[in-house]
């Protein structure tokens, strides 16, 4: 089986053309696409951009479930929760809060992440 790999470069269509003759190409031919310089822009997002946004979809569920139950879980502590209930109003406005959680929650991640590789790399 051959497969065939399309980038431009600098305005240059280049097409590569790879024999698959077994699994195992067929995974290092993956492997090299999405991890290797495809995935982060060095030559070009022939898999990435297939790849990558699969994610997504999870992605944004996982956010609103995990928003929801954080709003849910501090409106059980009334002493903290009574500002946030006041300030944003959760009961007219519930995916205004859960979009500010989901921001909070995304900008804590990210910020952990960042720490963590400062620290350790």
């Amino acid at each position: 089986m051959f497969l065939t790999a399309v980038e431009e470069i600098g305005g240059v269509v280049l097409y590569h053309e790879i024999e698959i003759a077994s699994l195992s190409d067929l995974g290092a031919f993956v492997k090299e696409m999405i991890v290797g310089g495809y995935a982060f822009g060095e030559i070009g997002p022939p898999a990435a951009t297939l790849f990558y946004p699969t994610f997504f979809p999870s992605l944004w569920l996982w956010l609103y479930a995990g928003s929801g139950f954080l709003i849910r879980v501090g409106q059980r502590f009334e002493s903290g929760f009574a500002w946030f209930s006041r300030t944003f109003n959760v009961k007219k406005k519930p995916l205004q809060c859960i979009g500010l959680v989901s921001g909070v929650l995304v900008a804590t991640i990210v910020w952990v992440a960042v720490l963590v590789h400062h620290i350790v790399g």
